[in-house]
């Protein structure tokens, strides 16, 4: 049995750094990150612990393909303004005003492969996910879900990007929220005033 820790959408890879700082009993810390500028960043953040510790990095994006088992290029949207007012980059080009992105390629692997041929998670691995991948999280809980890899995430932190992209509906979120509640995840999404997180 392995414990892992997942950070998918490792930016610069704070969230990660913290994490082997904090829960050192972890066996396993993975990051993924598409952008080549983001993951330059946190391998030199993370290189001083991977002399004690497991620490893998993969400079690709996850998706739900249509053809899991095929590893594709994808359009890949990167906020390009500087400082403290960006948006987010992303997969989703309506998420970000055209004159403040820039199109990258990126290769794109299937989570569901992810989890079985990189990973190569066991029935006994219990796995922390953190995801924040600038509204692509709804495909990705989807997919982990439908496939059962789902059964082998323990804890998840996830932000919600319903109301920052156009074509993410409340419905899809909601929708989302309920399928992870009722397997037994205690999300409650961005407004714990909201009358429907109340009913959860």
């Amino acid at each position: 049995m392995r414990k892992i820790w997942l950070d998918i959408g490792l930016h610069r890879g704070q969230t990660l750094e913290l994490a082997i700082k904090q829960c050192p009993e972890f066996d396993l810390y993975v990051g993924v990150e598409p952008l080549d500028a983001m993951m330059q960043k946190a391998t030199e953040l993370l290189q001083p612990y991977t002399t004690t510790k497991r620490v893998l990095l993969y400079n690709i994006a996850l998706d739900k393909l249509p053809d899991p088992t095929q590893i594709i290029d994808q359009t890949f949207y990167e906020d390009c303004r500087r400082g403290s007012n960006k948006l987010g980059s992303t997969l989703y080009s309506d998420k970000l005003p055209p004159q403040f992105r820039k199109e990258l390629p990126v290769m794109c692997m299937d989570i569901r492969t992810f989890f079985q041929d990189i990973l190569q998670v066991q029935p006994d691995d219990q796995i922390t996910l953190k995801m924040d991948v600038e509204g692509k999280e709804y495909d990705l809980f989807d997919a982990l879900i439908e496939s059962g890899w789902i059964k082998q995430v323990t804890k998840i932190y996830s932000e919600w990007h319903w109301n920052k992209v156009p074509s993410i509906t409340k419905e899809r979120h909601n929708e989302i929220l309920i399928k992870l509640n009722k397997l037994g995840y205690n999300l409650k999404g961005k407004s714990r005033e909201d009358e429907f997180y109340k009913g959860l």
